[in-house]
Parts: structure tokens; sequence; C-alpha cells
């Protein structure tokens, strides 16, 4: 219901530090902003490090948030916090400069990334809208991080979107604000974790 952008991210920062109950250091911090707020992300983005910090932050805008039910309008922050969580992010910050040659843009995202035999892996890919021709680089990424990807590790994540406009998506790191950007966080963690996959509406 918070309008204001700064006021949104600080608000919603906050009830997610609210639920850590053990460990007061974040590791990550996962943000999905609606698109409504396009024009104010980096306010949004201030209000979130207002109460996070220099925690790192990865993200993107979406076709609708979910915290527990289907949200609209809405600013979502996760949090992660624990003595057992390494990450680090490499960012892509114009894959197009990479369109012909995703193999090399798959390369410095994991070779230039400093965790050596993550346990998992979050990424984050422009969506299909005009901005980009309706097209979107996930189906070459992915086949090229799979080539070389050597470690057995599961990658999760997602294209961006913008609540079916097709008019253009943002990612988002720490405070920048992009909208051709791909995202991969790995993470190292002795914390156990179970990652699935269902397809289908």
């Amino acid at each position: 219901v918070e309008k204001e952008g700064f006021e949104a991210g600080k608000e919603a920062a906050q009830k997610a530090a609210n639920e850590i109950a053990y460990y007061d250091k974040y590791n990550l911090a996962l943000a999905f902003i609606s698109p409504e707020y396009e024009g104010h992300f980096e306010e949004v983005l201030l209000g979130v490090h207002s109460v996070i910090g220099d925690t790192q932050l990865i993200g993107c805008t979406g076709a609708g948030e979910i915290k527990d039910k289907r949200l609209k309008g809405s600013v979502v922050i996760t949090l992660i916090a624990s003595s057992s969580f390494e990450v680090n992010t490499t960012v892509i910050e114009d894959i197009n400069t990479y369109s012909n040659n995703y193999d090399e843009a798959a390369r410095y995202l994991i070779e230039g990334n400093k965790i050596n035999k993550p346990s998992f892996g979050i990424i984050f890919i422009p969506g299909f809208c005009e901005s980009n021709d309706i097209q979107s680089p996930a189906p070459f990424i992915m086949e090229s991080l799979n080539k070389v990807i050597h470690e057995n590790f599961p990658l999760v994540g997602g294209q961006s979107g913008d609540e079916w406009k097709f008019k253009k998506t943002y990612q988002f790191y720490n405070q920048g604000v992009y909208s051709n950007a791909v995202i991969l966080s790995l993470i190292k963690t002795t914390l156990k974790f179970g990652i699935n996959c269902k397809t289908g509406y």
C-alpha cells in the first residue's frame, strides 16, 4: 500500500528483518519489485539498503509478486542470514554485448565468480519485451551455462517481467537498476536446502 518508493523498500526490508531470529548478519537479499514503481526503483532500493546496509541484493521485476499469496504493486524482500552462507555475484550489465558469443558470457559469469564449488546458484535474466524485440537471451545463456558449468550444482531463477505489458523489464543488483542485465549469484553453504521444479499453470 506504500506508494512512495523509499518508504516501500524500507518497510518491506524491515518486515523481513523482523523475521530473522537467530543470526543478525544478512548474507543475501532477494528483491521482487512491482513494475508499478518504474521510475522510482532507485528510491525503493535505497529504502531497502537503509535497513540491510551493504548486504548483497539481487532481484527483478515480475508478472506479479508473491508473499504467501499473489500480490500486485508490491515490494517483496527475502533476507538470508546464516553463519554458514557464502555468496558472490557476477553481473553482465548488457547481455547484448555478448549476443554473438553466449559461451563467452557464460564463462565470464562462472569463472569470474569467486565462489569455489558452489552449492547452488540464483540467476535473473531479461524477459520478453518490446525493448528487446520480444526476445529473451534465456535459452541461449542457459545452454551456454550448461557447457561451462563443470561442477554438479543446481541453478534456479527466472526471467524478469512487467505485469504482461511486454514493454520493459528490470533487474536489480545492490543499488543498481538495469534493463538488459544477467545477474548470477553463486552460493556455498552447509545448510540443508531443496530445489524442485514443476511445470504448467
